[in-house]
C-alpha cells in the first residue's frame, strides 16, 4: 500500500495544533510521517510533548531556520519526507477520521495532486468568487463541491505525489502568506501534472483569529503584502505588462469601490504603489 506523510508549518499555536495531531492519529490509515516545522519567534519556540511517535507514525520536530515564513518552514519539512505521498496542512485543521484514506483513494486513480471540500467557518469555500476578477476567478475556480479538473490548489488542504513537488523545486519561499497557493497551482498545471478537486476528501479549516500568519500581517503590513505578492505571481509567470495591467486595474476599482471613503481609497492607493515597488524584489528579503 501507498504511504503518505504529513507537513505541517506552525506559528504560535501550539494548542490548535494538538487538536490536527490528534486527528492525525486517529486514522483509519495512519500517516507514516507527521512533520511539524515551528516558526514561531525563535525565542517562544518548544517541541510539544504531544507530538510522539508510535509504531505506525513517525512524529518529527522540526526548528524553521525563519520566522513567520510558512513556504520556507514547508519547504524544511517537505525535504524530510519519505512516503510516496506528502499532504500540507495548516495547524487548525479538524479532519475526519477517514481523511487520508480518502487522499489515497482518489490517488489510486493516477492523479498527481489531491484537494478537496473545506469548509471554513461554517461555510463552504469553494462558494467564494471572484466574478468581476477573470484572471484571478480562473485560478480559483473550485467547481463548487462538484469533482473536476482544478488549477486551484489550497496549500492548507492538498496532497502530491513526493516526487512530483521535487520535480518542481519544492515550494517558492518569497511568498509568506498571499498567493502562495496560486502560485503552487499554476506551476503544477504548467508543468504538466495532473490535479483533481475531489469532494470525497474533505476537511474544516478553522481559521482561528489568533496565531498563525495572520498575526505577523495585519492591517496595512496585509495589504502592502497582498499586493506586493500579487504583482511578483504575475511577473514572474506572465510579464511585467501583466503586472502594469493589474496595477491600473487596482487602482481604478479601488477608486470606483471606495469612491464614498477617500481616506481608505487613499490608504488602498498608497499600498498598492507601494507593493508594485516592492514585488521586483520580493524573492530577494527572506532574512535565514
Amino acid at each position: 500500500m501507498k504511504t503518505i506523510s504529513v507537513v505541517i508549518p506552525t506559528f504560535h499555536r501550539y494548542e490548535a495544533l494538538e487538536n490536527t495531531v490528534q486527528d492525525l492519529c486517529r486514522q483509519t490509515v495512519p500517516p507514516r510521517q507527521i512533520i511539524v516545522v515551528d516558526n514561531t519567534r525563535k525565542p517562544e519556540r518548544i517541541r510539544p510533548s504531544y507530538l510522539v511517535s508510535s509504531e505506525s507514525t513517525e512524529c518529527l520536530y522540526v526548528s524553521s531556520s525563519c520566522e513567520g515564513k510558512v513556504n520556507v518552514a514547508r519547504n524544511e519539512g517537505l525535504k524530510m519526507v519519505t512516503a510516496d505521498y506528502v499532504i500540507l496542512f495548516d495547524d487548525d485543521m479538524s479532519l475526519p477520521g477517514d481523511c487520508l484514506e480518502k487522499f489515497l483513494e482518489v490517488h489510486a486513480e493516477g492523479w498527481d495532486a489531491v484537494t478537496g471540500t473545506i469548509i471554513e467557518q461554517g461555510v463552504l469555500l469553494e462558494n467564494r468568487r471572484n466574478g468581476d476578477r477573470p484572471l484571478w476567478s480562473v485560478l480559483r475556480h473550485w467547481h463548487g463541491a462538484s469533482r473536476g479538473h482544478t488549477i486551484a490548489v489550497p496549500s492548507c488542504f492538498v496532497s502530491m505525489r513526493t516526487e512530483m513537488i521535487r520535480e518542481l523545486g519544492y515550494l517558492d519561499e518569497a511568498f509568506i502568506y498571499n498567493y502562495d497557493d496560486y502560485d503552487l497551482g499554476y506551476r503544477v498545471w504548467q508543468a504538466g501534472f495532473t490535479l483533481i478537486h475531489d469532494p470525497r476528501v474533505s476537511c474544516h479549516h478553522l481559521k482561528l483569529p489568533s496565531g498563525g500568519s495572520r498575526k505577523e500581517l495585519t492591517g496595512t503590513k496585509r495589504r502592502l503584502n497582498k499586493y506586493t505578492a500579487k504583482y511578483y505571481f504575475l511577473a514572474k509567470h506572465f510579464s511585467r505588462r501583466a503586472v502594469v495591467v493589474e496595477f491600473v486595474s487596482d487602482l481604478l476599482l479601488a477608486a470606483w469601490d471606495l469612491k464614498w471613503n477617500v481616506p481608505k481609497a487613499v490608504r488602498e492607493l498608497a499600498s498598492a504603489a507601494r507593493g508594485l515597488k516592492r514585488s521586483t524584489t520580493y524573492s530577494q528579503v527572506l532574512p535565514r
